[in-house]
């Protein structure tokens, strides 16, 4: 996992760091500081643009379950796949868009 600072607030950090999930690449985490310095609130973002015709995955937890950002991240995604989140109409949307490039 990679983490930076912000250079306009000191009270974040942004981290980037590799999914659990198969075929999600990765999860970018928002990480907000209190003054003191301890850690409040981990916010979890992942966009997929080919899986389930396009989605964007957010979700929250606090310090206590730091060690396991990537769990909670992989759990999502396994709940998706589960539930079978694509839209109905993603697989019919998608082979036109292939048949129209293929024609161009």
């Amino acid at each position: 996992m990679e983490c930076y600072i912000r250079n306009i607030s000191d009270q974040f950090y942004f981290c980037y760091g590799e999914s659990k999930a198969k075929n999600v690449t990765g999860v970018f985490l928002h990480i907000s500081k209190s003054k003191d310095s301890g850690v409040v609130a981990i916010s979890g973002n992942s966009y997929e643009p080919n899986k389930y015709g396009g989605i964007w995955v957010q979700w929250e937890t606090n310090l206590n379950n730091w060690d396991k950002w990537q769990e909670i991240d992989r759990a999502i995604w396994r709940l998706l796949e589960t539930w079978n989140a694509t839209p109905p109409d993603h697989n019919q949307s998608k082979q036109k868009r292939d048949q129209q490039y293929k024609s161009l």
